[in-house]
């Protein structure tokens, strides 16, 4: 089923090429996957956070573009990561209809902001102002 490939693509993708690379290839997949136009950019230059920390943010970008596929029913979704605050942070922005409480209690992203804890790492969810969903994620550099 389509649903059983989206899970399979959560973790089956070693992070080669490093994050960028990587986040690119998510996309891609999703794209293929859904038809919703998806796009990674990196704003400046994104320090290598070693291939442990990369796999927890590949995985938290993945289960973040999940959820777009399962809820948002969006047209797009754009992908930015950039150098902040001594770490990496990561937005993946959709413009579907946004969110619902019933949404948030999902296993999925409590999941996986439990996994970026371990690593100092967070997540957190916003709406944004003209609809859609906002995860944003952020890990210190080692």
């Amino acid at each position: 089923s389509v649903f059983r490939d989206s899970v399979h693509a959560l973790d089956h993708d070693e992070p080669s090429g490093g994050l960028a690379a990587a986040l690119s290839r998510a996309c891609a997949s999703f794209e293929r996957r859904t038809g919703t136009s998806a796009q990674a950019v990196e704003v400046g230059e994104v320090p290598d956070c070693g291939a442990a920390r990369t796999r927890v943010l590949l995985a938290a970008v993945r289960e973040a573009l999940l959820n777009v596929e399962k809820h948002a029913d969006a047209r797009s979704v754009l992908v930015s990561t950039i150098a902040v605050d001594g770490g990496v942070a990561i937005s993946v922005a959709d413009d579907g209809h946004g969110w619902s409480e019933s949404e948030g209690k999902g296993i999925g992203l409590r999941t996986t902001a439990d996994r970026l804890a371990e690593v100092g790492g967070t997540l957190s969810v916003v709406s944004n102002e003209d609809g859609g969903v906002t995860v944003r994620i952020w890990m210190p550099l080692p």
